[in-house]
């Protein structure tokens, strides 16, 4: 679940929460914490790949995809879209 995973990333001590994603990074948009009732129902992660891209699985097929979403399409999607937040975690 997305939302106990955005939970356990805000509380670990080894995950700092980041506004500027680099490689490796964690990118998350969790369930439960929507501005608004979205038409998309559950939420995502993904990691940050270079070239601003975001690798994450296909929850319909469980394949994971290296350059499923951008920064920019992932924020579209899950922002503006889904009403979610998108945040990220940097391992320390």
């Amino acid at each position: 679940s997305t939302y106990y995973f955005y939970k356990a990333l805000k509380e670990s001590p080894n995950f700092q929460q980041v506004t500027a994603p680099l490689e490796g990074d964690i990118c998350i948009s969790p369930t439960g914490f929507t501005s608004h009732k979205s038409i998309i129902k559950s939420g995502h992660m993904g990691i940050v790949m270079g070239n601003r891209k975001i690798a994450a699985n296909d929850s319909f097929t469980g394949i994971f995809i290296d350059s499923r979403y951008t920064l920019e399409s992932w924020r579209k999607h899950w922002v503006e879209t889904g009403g979610y937040k998108m945040e990220f975690f940097r391992i320390i």
